[in-house]
């Protein structure tokens, strides 16, 4: 199923009908009461065309379209029609009777968009049926793309779903994705016009990947480079292996130089890119190629037939042979630069895999030198406690010993000295006092 989203200026008031009623924020919008007369409206803004991922995959005929897509709703999408077509409803003939709404949205000066919502489900599937994949005149290589809509949004900012996948709202650009990848039943054909000015005229003048391709009407795939080298990639100024976002435009340089187109993809979710020098396009979310002549298209390399002496059929055998041959030679380069790529990856991961274990070994280490530097300081606290508290006891048992030697001095009557000066001097005292006794008992 598809989703479109249209971006209007602010505070604008747009006139709807009940089936595409929706609210969001800086937008007013006016449900208006069904009529018998289908009225059309006009809104000027740019589309964003969104494909649900993850569908169901359904058949597609290379011969022509004969069935109906397995999810269906009252409304659908043109994608794209000429400018010249004026009137959308002589263009829609007796289908108008069936529609209870009709929008044209502007988005081009040389085409645009229009939604129909039918009154009924058979009404929608028939349009679909005659309308699809249909040329809008004989000979003008502009075919008629029609989508089922699960819903519209307006808004006045761009959109971003993580589960859709934006597409190309470009009628060229959209026809050189593979069905199975756009979904647009209408492009299964690889004819191009014998003049290439008649296939969406002015396409080329507005469109910046087919300014950049060169040829809006050419989707067939060359072997030369086509590359200008005067094209550059927006963020490093590369000049080889560009490629081009098929949803706005961005220039980016391929995986194997600096990555930016990949950057680019990471940062908008635009999947789908082209390669200026071959015009192949690769999808970034399914990791492969989705240029439509890649897949089902049965000329990948043109010749050119009145300069080659080779009869048609030795041509066509070639071209398949070269078809065959560039469609492996691309795979296995691809897978050999992957291989390369995943192969320095893993080293690279295995280098710092080690560097990680080497330095959680010396944060181990780290920790429980640190635990042990912590264990010492402990017992280094409990020392200073210890030593602080016998220096206490030491003191008080020094005060008590100098207390009890005074008293036991006393208690012997024995003078208290000062200093062993003073002491000496007692000393020598008594010893002439004891000697002059003597000489006085020997005298008398």
């Amino acid at each position: 199923m598809f989703s479109i989203s249209v971006q209007v200026p602010q505070n604008s008031v747009i006139t709807i009908r009940d089936p595409l009623y929706e609210q969001a924020d800086d937008i007013e919008y006016v449900a208006a009461q069904l009529t018998d007369r289908v009225e059309v409206y006009e809104t000027l803004g740019k589309i964003m065309l969104f494909k649900e991922s993850g569908e169901l995959k359904e058949e597609i005929h290379q011969s022509h379209i004969d069935f109906l897509p397995l999810q269906r709703s009252h409304m659908v999408y043109i994608l794209a029609v000429p400018i010249r077509i004026e009137n959308i409803q002589i263009f829609l003939g007796s289908f108008v009777d069936d529609l209870s709404y009709l929008r044209i949205l502007r988005t081009s000066t040389y085409y645009y968009s229009v939604v129909l919502v039918f009154q009924n489900q058979s009404s929608a599937d028939k349009f679909y049926f005659q309308y699809n994949g249909k040329e809008f005149d004989e000979c003008s290589y502009e075919y008629c793309y029609i989508v089922y809509l699960s819903g519209v949004n307006f808004c006045s900012l761009p959109m971003i779903f993580d589960d859709w996948k934006e597409l190309p709202t470009c009628p060229v650009c959209i026809e050189r994705l593979d069905v199975n990848i756009s979904g647009i039943t209408g492009v299964l054909r690889t004819e191009v016009a014998e003049s290439m000015g008649s296939r969406w005229n002015g396409v080329l003048n507005e469109c910046k990947v087919c300014r950049s391709v060169g040829n809006a009407g050419d989707l067939v795939l060359r072997l030369a480079k086509s590359a200008s080298h005067e094209e550059r990639c927006e963020d490093c100024e590369e000049r080889t292996e560009l490629w081009i976002c098929l949803i706005c435009g961005h220039l980016g340089c391929g995986r194997y130089k600096e990555a930016h187109g990949k950057v680019h993809f990471q940062i908008t979710k635009h999947s789908f890119t082209l390669e200026l020098a071959t015009q192949r396009i690769w999808d970034y979310a399914g990791d492969n190629y989705v240029h439509r002549l890649v897949h089902s298209g049965p000329s990948l390399v043109i010749f050119d037939e009145e300069l080659s002496d080779e009869p048609k059929e030795d041509l066509d055998r070639m071209i398949w042979e070269y078809n065959y041959l560039i469609n492996s030679q691309l795979e296995q380069q691809r897978l050999l630069y992957e291989s390369k790529i995943e192969s320095k990856l893993e080293e690279k991961h295995s280098e710092i895999s080690e560097q990680i274990k080497l330095a959680k070994a010396e944060n181990e280490r780290l920790k429980r030198l640190s635990s042990k530097i912590k264990g010492m300081e402990k017992k280094k606290q409990a020392l200073i406690e210890k030593l602080k508290k016998i220096t206490e006891e030491n003191e008080l048992q020094e005060e008590i010993n100098r207390t009890l030697k005074i008293s036991l001095k006393e208690e012997s009557d024995e003078p208290v000295f000062l200093d062993k000066k003073s002491k000496a001097t007692y000393l020598k005292l008594q010893r002439l006092r004891k000697e002059v006794e003597d000489i006085m008992q020997k005298l008398g």
